[in-house]
């Protein structure tokens, strides 16, 4: 809450807590903020859920323009400005809109030596498509940081409070179904690179294997929305794209255990560094075998029921084996060195 109280916004705003049933002393903290900054108001919701409390914010929310954001992050101090400013300057425009999500230690220490600035990007709560723009339709937005009109929940209603966290079960995407409800209308999803949260990580969760997972899918996808963002109908195919596509994809499929091995032996940045692009590259090797022959592929694998011929299927099916052997390599907990 003191990130949220430090804000420089030219506008007066209001910060509203919501206490989801919580059993500790949660409802004292909330009250003592409140005393002491009449900016910060707080709500209680008994029914358990991140919608049902967001919802419960909703309706006691004072404001034009509301910002939603979680319990266990920093916010820039900026970051009420961003969406302001934004938001003032598509005043006609039926749009939502959301930033970047940094994580941090939750300790707010130091990442690990063998992790970079570079490699944080691949952090499995990352999110930053970087320009001030709206999002294509596969590019979505995380319910930690978005901002949304008022207006807009009166137009089409709440978040769906059947889907989102309840207590320690996950449940499903409200953010994502909140996104599509409001593309269908006719609106837009943006994306405010300013608007500027810090999520907390619990340091131990921060392992060579997940970061190597996560850097893996990101090559997947980066490789499809890229085609997306240039809107090629139809990237280079056939026989001879598709056998250089395959000596490319060998060729990563080959040096992306080397790095981990070496990593393993060495735990230093440098051997992480190749480690990870290494895990980037054979995701988009495997997506650019797959599209050289089914070019359709980025939007087919979306869809249930989808099929990939054997000889398609081949290259994908052989990358996903390096990755499963690859990341049994990786350490979960690297000796230091």
């Amino acid at each position: 809450m003191g990130t949220l109280a430090a804000q420089n916004c030219r506008a007066a705003f209001e910060v509203l807590i919501v206490d989801n049933g919580s059993g500790d002393d949660t409802e004292r903290v909330v009250q003592e903020w409140c005393r002491a900054d009449n900016r910060f108001r707080g709500i209680r919701e008994l029914q358990p859920g991140r919608s049902a409390a967001m919802n419960a914010g909703i309706r006691s929310a004072r404001g034009r323009l509301l910002l939603f954001t979680d319990d266990d992050v920093l916010v820039d101090p900026a970051w009420i400005e961003a969406y302001r400013r934004l938001f003032a300057s598509r005043a006609r425009e039926f749009l939502i809109a959301g930033g970047p999500i940094v994580p941090i230690a939750q300790d707010l220490g130091p990442w690990p030596s063998w992790l970079d600035a570079e490699g944080e990007a691949d952090l499995f709560s990352h999110l930053d498509w970087r320009d001030e723009r709206p999002l294509f339709r596969f590019e979505h937005l995380w319910g930690a940081n978005m901002a949304i009109p008022a207006e807009t929940f009166a137009r089409l209603g709440l978040w769906d409070e059947a889907l989102g966290r309840r207590v320690e079960e996950r449940g499903t995407y409200e953010d994502y179904e909140f996104q599509e409800r409001v593309r269908a209308a006719g609106g837009s999803v943006w994306f405010c690179p300013s608007g500027v949260i810090r999520h907390r990580i619990d340091r131990s969760l921060v392992t060579p294997r997940r970061v190597l997972r996560a850097a893996f899918t990101r090559g997947s996808n980066d490789y499809w929305r890229e085609i997306w963002r240039r809107r090629a109908a139809v990237p280079p195919h056939g026989p001879r794209s598709f056998i250089g596509a395959l000596l490319g994809l060998g060729r990563v499929l080959v040096n992306w255990p080397i790095w981990t091995v070496r990593f393993r032996l060495r735990p230093r940045r440098e051997n992480f560094r190749q480690a990870r692009r290494s895990a980037w590259r054979a995701a988009w090797a495997m997506e650019q075998c797959t599209a050289a022959r089914r070019p359709e592929w980025g939007e087919a694998r979306l869809q249930s029921g989808s099929r990939l011929d054997p000889l398609t299927r081949a290259p994908r099916t052989i990358t996903l084996l390096v990755r499963r052997l690859t990341l049994r390599v990786a350490p979960e907990r690297p000796r230091q060195g």
